[in-house]
């Protein structure tokens, strides 16, 4: 992969400058056609393990916004928030279309960024949504738990696909990513992405069957070559590796923010190898405090144009309800609220 000795101001204008930039609409700013899979380019492209645990966990993406900027940044964090189904389709899109409806100020035209749903109420969620920027993201999966033979999921996409879902999330397959089998990766995904049609991929990346930061940045490369618009690492490790940074051996990592500084890395270098933009897709984000710890992150490493919906997403079971908590309290000047 090329080296990234320009500054980060050139490589900004060059992004934004390329057919198909972040100025020309929401549906072309995360577009992606996908490149040629090139094995030897990918296995001699190397993450520096050791340095990036050390970064997370000595440097300043821990810092939220101050008092002053929080209630904007979390606004923003409203706007790229993928808001789950709920036990009633209807209060699902209404939350989604309307989230901060009861605040002070021309507030009603923020909206989440879209809605995950399963595919049998796609078409339900798409009669619903009063608002265009809200889109329909479907799982196109039946089970956690086991993968499913290609044949099975690209009917799932292909089904999806139909029901009009704008955006189609597919799991990367645990038993090539467990081989490291790149270029039966490739091809799966490619496939996926031609079912898809016209609709979006999501790729989600299993982290822990990955094992390392380095196999989730390679991971993550052979997705946006196949054409993910999104990628998301899942699945993290419920115990990170206790080796030391300085010891004979790298660091494994699995912190979720170590895991997400390695898809962003390879977003960056992506986006320098073919010119395209890829989104990036936080899943099970807990707090408001995690998301703005995320989009932080995110302003550090792609700057502050990937914070808009078409190349963001923050999802969560119980974000969107602590967000809408964390606004009224700023704004009613209420001490309640404890993050």
């Amino acid at each position: 992969l090329p080296n990234i000795s320009e500054p980060r101001s050139k490589r900004r204008t060059k992004m934004a400058s390329t057919e198909g930039g972040m100025d020309e609409g929401y549906e072309d700013s995360s577009r992606n056609d996908g490149v040629e899979l090139d094995v030897q380019t990918l296995n001699e492209a190397e993450f520096n393990t050791p340095a990036a645990v050390r970064s997370m966990r000595e440097h300043g993406y821990w810092r939220c916004p101050g008092p002053h900027w929080e209630a904007g940044w979390t606004l923003r964090a409203v706007a790229v928030c993928e808001h789950p189904e709920q036990t009633e389709v209807r209060r699902t899109c209404n939350d989604a279309s309307a989230p901060v409806s009861g605040l002070p100020g021309r507030l009603d035209e923020t909206s989440c960024a879209s809605v995950r749903v399963k595919s049998s109420v796609v078409a339900e969620c798409r009669s619903l949504l009063k608002k265009a920027t809200t889109r329909v993201t479907c799982l196109a999966r039946m089970s956690n738990l086991v993968d499913e033979p290609v044949r099975i999921r690209l009917g799932y996409v292909a089904d999806a696909a139909g029901l009009g879902a704008e955006e189609i999330e597919v799991e990367a397959s645990r038993a090539l990513c467990r081989v490291l089998d790149w270029v039966e990766l490739y091809e799966e995904l490619t496939a996926l992405k031609e079912a898809a049609d016209k609709s979006q991929l999501v790729v989600l990346l299993p982290v822990e069957t990955l094992g390392s930061l380095q196999n989730l940045y390679r991971a993550a490369m052979v997705a946006m070559m196949a054409g993910a618009n999104f990628v998301a690492p899942v699945e993290y490790p419920k115990l990170t590796a206790a080796i030391p940074s300085d010891g004979p051996h790298p660091a494994m990592g699995g912190t979720p923010f170590e895991c997400g500084l390695a898809v962003l890395r390879a977003i960056r270098d992506y986006r320098d190898l073919s010119g395209f933009t890829v989104g990036f897709k936080v899943h099970d984000c807990k707090c408001t405090h995690d998301a703005l710890l995320w989009i932080m992150l995110l302003k550090q490493e792609l700057g502050v144009e990937w914070i808009v919906p078409a190349l963001l997403r923050i999802g969560g079971e119980d974000l969107l309800p602590d967000m809408q908590r964390s606004l009224h309290s700023i704004s009613s000047g209420a001490d309640t609220y404890k993050r």
